[in-house]
């Protein structure tokens, strides 16, 4: 349905089929496994954090507090996506139509309400990028700064120089990593920064910046109105679509399993899923029969 995207990426849990999948379908598209199935699998296993231990003494000790901050994000942006799974699970029994227009209604009021949001905000990074540089030059104002050459500064803590990096103003590095991994300043770039009377935002990718959040969401997501109304081309109104091929499988077919179809999705190892009970008194969702404000 996309067709060819360039620098596709897909994460998800490390299940062979998905693997396979990809290969087949996608196969000039990057995988990714996604960390956070990979814990939960390790801790199920083991019985034990040790491993999750591990990986935050691990970023700590790369580039202290600024990458753990960081890695904190990813865990974010995972959540963000078990929302939005959450969010549009009750269209999975939908037919394929409905299960459509109910994901375009939901887009078209989240780009409406976020291109609403960009449209108000003045400064010139996006709210959460505004914060992280402020934290950052917070940070930035407790630590030394040793000039090395025009563009190249030490940032250090207290008397010792081996708690701190090396930053290069012109190239956008630093030591500890995270300059150029994320292409936003680090505490030791902003430090180095105001030692050399240099703006934190021209140090910033372009894709932090107001400008490019706007455009984000600058497109309209329209209703589709009625289906009588839709003007259709001639070469999709002339479109035969046939049955999908289905291969037939080697070996004795498999046995039909019987009971009720099953429309929610299995737990990886380690994970719950909480489900929500609606209230015996109003039938809703989100509270119980003894929080219940329905006077019925």
């Amino acid at each position: 349905m996309i067709g060819d995207v360039e620098n596709l990426a897909f994460v998800s849990d490390r299940h062979q089929s998905i693997v396979r999948a990809l290969d087949i379908v996608f196969p000039d598209a990057h995988h990714g496994a996604c960390y956070h199935h990979i814990i939960m699998n390790v801790n199920h296993k083991f019985k034990t954090d040790v491993f999750t231990n591990h990986i935050y003494t691990c970023a700590y000790t790369y580039s202290r507090s600024e990458f753990h901050r960081e890695f904190e994000n990813t865990r974010a942006m995972n959540a963000a996506a078990e929302s939005f799974n959450n969010t549009t699970k009750d269209a999975r029994g939908f037919p394929i139509t409905d299960a459509v227009a109910f994901l375009r209604s939901k887009v078209q009021k989240w780009f409406a309400s976020r291109k609403e949001k960009a449209d108000k905000w003045t400064k010139s990074l996006a709210p959460k990028m505004e914060e992280d540089l402020t934290l950052h030059f917070e940070k930035g104002r407790h630590l030394n700064v040793d000039s090395c050459g025009p563009y190249t500064l030490q940032v250090h803590l207290g008397g010792t120089v081996l708690t701190g990096g090396v930053v290069d103003l012109r190239q956008h590095t630093c030591t500890c990593g995270l300059f150029q991994c994320m292409k936003f300043p680090c505490p030791h770039a902003c430090a180095a920064s105001q030692e050399r009377s240099i703006s934190a935002y021209t140090l910033c990718s372009p894709y932090y910046t107001t400008e490019y959040w706007r455009r984000t969401y600058e497109g309209t997501i329209m209703p589709v109105g009625e289906e009588d109304d839709w003007e259709l081309p001639d070469d999709i109104k002339n479109m035969t679509v046939g049955v999908p091929v289905e291969k037939q499988p080697v070996g004795r077919p498999k046995k039909q399993k019987v009971g009720r179809i099953k429309n929610n999705r299995t737990a990886c190892n380690g994970e719950r899923i909480i489900k929500s009970r609606n209230c015996s008194k109003c039938g809703a969702k989100g509270h119980n029969r003894s929080t219940c404000n329905y006077r019925g």
